[in-house]
Formats: C-alpha cells, sequence, structure tokens
C-alpha cells in the first residue's frame, strides 16, 4: 500500500505521520523536538527509520510549515531549520509528490472533513452559517491565523497569515493597562499569547491593576 508522509513542522515540535493514500486517519504519529535534531532531514530519518514502511512505500509528502512557504528558502519563524523544494525532493525521490504549505493553510483546509462531534461551542449557541468565512487561530510558540472561505463548487479558499508578527494596539483601558505591564511601547500579539513565561506574569499583573482600579 503506498503512503503519503505528512508532517506538521513547528518551533519546538514535529509531528510526523503516515496517511494512506486516498484516506484521513494519520497512523503512526510521532512527535520529535526540533532542538534534538541539526535539520529536518535528520528528524524525518528518524522516523522513517522507526516506521511501519520504507522510503519506497511513500509516494507523496506533505509538509505543514510554521513560516512562510512562498520564498526560495523555507526558513521559520521560531525554529532554526531551513531548506528548499528542490532538496525535499531530492531526498524523498524525485519521483514523489510534494506540497509545501503554512502550517494554517494546512488545518484551514481540513476543516472540511470535520464532523459536528468534533467541534464545541464556545459562548452562546448561535446559528451557523455554512457559507459564512470561518477563522483558525492556533497559540502554539507562535500564533497561527488563517481565513477560511467556503466555495459553493470546488475545495474552500484558504487565506493564511502570520498573526503572530501583528502587532497589539489597545483600545480599551485594560488593554491599555496590559500593555503598559510590559514596559514597552509596542508587542507583537504571539508574545502577549504564546510566550508561558510573559503570559502568565503578565496576565496576573493585569488582574492585580484591575482590582486595584476597582478598590480605588
Amino acid at each position: 500500500m503506498s503512503h503519503a508522509l505528512i508532517a506538521d513542522l513547528g518551533g519546538t515540535n514535529a509531528r510526523f505521520a503516515l496517511v494512506p493514500i486516498h484516506q484521513y486517519e494519520p497512523l503512526e504519529v510521532r512527535v520529535l523536538p526540533c532542538e534534538k535534531y541539526d535539520s529536518f532531514f535528520d528528524a524525518a530519518a528518524d522516523y522513517i527509520k522507526n516506521c511501519s514502511v520504507n522510503m519506497d512505500d511513500i509516494d507523496a509528502v506533505v509538509l505543514a510549515i510554521a513560516g512562510p512557504v512562498n520564498q526560495p528558502v523555507i526558513r521559520f519563524s521560531n525554529n532554526p531549520w531551513q531548506f528548499t523544494r528542490a532538496e525535499v525532493e531530492s531526498y524523498f525521490g524525485d519521483n514523489k509528490a510534494v506540497a509545501l504549505l503554512n502550517d494554517f493553510d494546512a488545518v484551514g483546509h481540513c476543516l472540511e472533513i470535520l464532523t459536528p462531534q468534533d467541534m464545541v461551542v464556545i459562548g452562546e449557541q448561535s446559528t451557523i452559517d455554512p457559507k459564512g468565512a470561518c477563522w483558525v487561530i492556533g497559540a502554539g510558540t507562535g500564533l497561527g491565523v488563517a481565513c477560511v472561505v467556503p466555495q459553493d463548487n470546488g475545495p474552500n479558499i484558504v487565506l493564511p497569515g502570520e498573526g503572530g508578527m501583528s502587532i497589539f494596539l489597545p483600545v480599551m483601558m485594560s488593554k491599555i493597562i496590559f500593555l503598559n505591564s510590559f514596559a514597552l511601547v509596542t508587542i507583537a500579539c504571539r508574545r502577549s499569547v504564546c510566550y508561558p513565561v510573559w503570559g502568565l506574569k503578565i496576565f496576573m499583573k493585569l488582574l492585580l491593576c484591575r482590582m486595584a482600579l476597582k478598590s480605588a
């Protein structure tokens, strides 16, 4: 049986799995810490060496990358790995299909196969317009975002972005206090959402400031 090797390459971890061609369920999922490998190819070699198939059984490679993929050299937002499409094709074999996607581009395409059992309602229950645009947001080592626009005919259009690089600009008093807690003029959104040390300390500082305002 032929398989696709899929990988979610982030700033902290690289998640590898196998998917039989024309199926959706990932098999043999492994999470490898990026810092233990000098390159993506070292991590891929470790995964393939310890999975149930060899290189000849892999007919396609799909990489979801935490960073822009429209550059000659693929670099990560929060990871020193780098490579080119040609290097990936050469490593796995020139006859294999290779797809390089932004990680939230890949997540956005996955919305099409979600079932109601995969979803949890946050906030008040409301009617969802199945033809309306959707936002995908994920906080990891960085802050990933994508907009998914459903289409009447054909696959959804996915517009990925680097949300973590956007600037946090407060307009409410509580958010202004939050910004001042960083002692910086501006901060990237990923610093306020994704960094555990910063996040916990600053959110605690914000809560204490709000309590002081209420008691004043």
